[in-house]
């Protein structure tokens, strides 16, 4: 297995100067392959920026950030993750991003593979959107557990087209925080209530498989493509 460390993957962190709304800057996460991260032309076709964001994660792919090690936790990646301007308890926010996983794109369950996440700061994840059983789920993980898992996409129309996320927050600890999630222009997910338990979020983004033991043997390259990735103040801002 690859055993980078840290600081290569942030040598190669990609800039973006203001191209993702409020985000304000972006690093590699436990990835620093070449392959991993690219910004390409689009190959499909049909996305909606002529440049694409490009990941791929390959059998065996995983590095190590101080004492925590994707190869010890099996796990591999290729994330790019919110930097600075995290979000605080008590913030408003909305999330935008198109994605496309190509018709190959392997179903690898068991194996779980999340392509966005709102993890907290130190703590851990709240929200994931994951490929489980070949569909796309909304994984609920607000109380440190997975209390539910919501089908976004089902297998038959997920792969080989573009589809469309725009994520809405109320970061909260209490009754008043809100979670609505829109596909494709429309409100798929509306949740109320605590939906985190620390003080600050932040977004990450890309190809991150857990449980690769799991697969019962080495688990297919997968490769996956992001375009008009931001945030803002309002749904209006992401556009």
């Amino acid at each position: 297995m690859l055993r980078l460390t840290l600081a290569a993957a942030l040598l190669a962190a990609p800039a973006f100067a203001g191209e993702k709304g409020d985000f304000a800057r972006f690093e590699r996460s436990l990835s620093s392959t070449p392959h991993g991260y690219q910004r390409v032309e689009d190959p499909t076709g049909a996305a909606p920026t002529p440049k694409v964001e490009r990941f791929e994660v390959r059998a065996g792919e995983c590095e190590a950030n101080g004492a925590w090690s994707d190869c010890r936790s099996d796990r591999e990646r290729s994330e790019l993750a919110e930097f600075d301007n995290r979000s605080l308890e008590g913030a408003e926010a909305w999330f935008g991003f198109s994605f496309y996983l190509p018709p190959d794109w392997p179903n690898v369950w068991p194996t779980k593979t999340v392509i966005a996440q709102w993890h907290q700061e130190w703590r851990h994840v709240v929200w994931m959107i994951l490929n489980q059983h070949g569909s796309l789920v909304l994984d609920n993980q607000s109380g440190g557990s997975s209390r539910e898992r919501i089908e976004l996409i089902p297998a038959d129309e997920l792969r080989g087209r573009w589809h469309r996320i725009e994520f809405h927050a109320k970061w909260s600890t209490q009754k008043d925080g809100l979670i609505r999630l829109y596909l494709n222009g429309d409100l798929k997910v509306e949740r109320t209530g605590p939906n985190m338990t620390a003080d600050k979020i932040y977004f990450k983004y890309g190809v991150y498989r857990s449980f690769i033991s799991r697969h019962g043997h080495p688990v297919p390259t997968q490769i996956a493509y992001f375009a008009n990735v931001s945030q803002a103040e309002s749904r209006e801002g992401l556009k």
